[in-house]
């Protein structure tokens, strides 16, 4: 059983014809995609120090995955090697869809001898059989899989953008159920994420959020004025983020952090 409405395959054809137009068809092909595409980061440290030391920097990709079968989160394409003996020939496209499985409105991903040789590489390649689910419901805004926090002074910001997360949301004695069950949904969603960025003084400087308003995130017949009105509240978060963010006291936070860390 699927447990899902829809299937999810013309979802699954999409991102097919966009990963196919980069000539990507297995996740060798992404990791071959990510490698040749590098750029130069800068070290410098904001504290007098001027020197620029340039250093190749590769591309990553985190795609988010409920593992039902086993209870744990799963990052792809990173763990596909628990999952496939040989994950290089499998179709990235299957990360892709078992990410956006949202439960009950798509069907979940099973990894096992169903699968066709397209998607899992062939007969044989099965390693360990799962369902998957979106992520999202573990982990909807991973920033943590992006920061790192253990080096004095980054090399370049983390900029992290969220979507209609309401923290001054007042509390009502009277509640509808839907309400009660969004809000108890919403708990578990942002559990993991929640716990890293308050825990971290610094992320008040790189994360953003987007004002989505009354538009819900499983509208999937949204009309074309919703979608401007995203697009414009986007840009418009975006130009705001990037004028305010001051990146030389960053780094002087960072850096004093770094150093209050290690005193402890």
């Amino acid at each position: 059983m699927k447990f899902g409405l829809n299937p999810g395959n013309k979802a699954r054809d999409y991102i097919r014809k966009v990963l196919g137009c980069m000539k990507i068809h297995t996740t060798k092909d992404l990791y071959d995609k990510l490698q040749s595409e590098v750029f130069t980061a800068s070290t410098r440290t904001g504290n007098g120090d001027e020197s620029i030391k340039g250093s190749k920097v590769t591309k990553r990709i985190v795609l988010i995955a409920s593992n039902l079968t086993h209870n744990r989160i799963v990052k792809f394409p990173e763990r596909a090697l628990d999952y496939f003996h040989n994950m290089e020939i499998v179709d990235p496209s299957l990360f892709v869809r078992a990410s956006m499985s949202i439960p009950f409105f798509f069907e979940c991903v099973s990894v096992d001898n169903s699968l066709s040789d397209r998607d899992s590489g062939g007969p044989g390649n099965i390693k360990m059989s799962a369902r998957f689910v979106d992520g999202g419901m573990l982990s909807n805004f991973p920033i943590r899989e992006f920061h790192n926090s253990s080096k004095a002074v980054p090399r370049f910001p983390t900029l992290g953008v969220r979507l209609g997360i309401n923290e001054k949301e007042d509390y009502h004695s009277t509640i509808k159920l839907s309400k009660y069950l969004g809000s108890f949904l919403s708990t578990f969603r942002g559990f993991y994420d929640n716990d890293f960025i308050e825990g971290n003084e610094e992320t008040k400087a790189i994360v953003k959020t987007i004002e989505t308003g009354d538009i819900s995130w499983l509208n999937f017949s949204m009309s074309k004025q919703d979608k401007i009105t995203l697009f414009q509240n986007g840009a418009k978060a975006a130009c705001e983020h990037l004028k305010d963010f001051d990146w030389k006291a960053y780094k002087l936070l960072r850096n004093n952090l770094y150093l209050k860390n290690i005193a402890k």
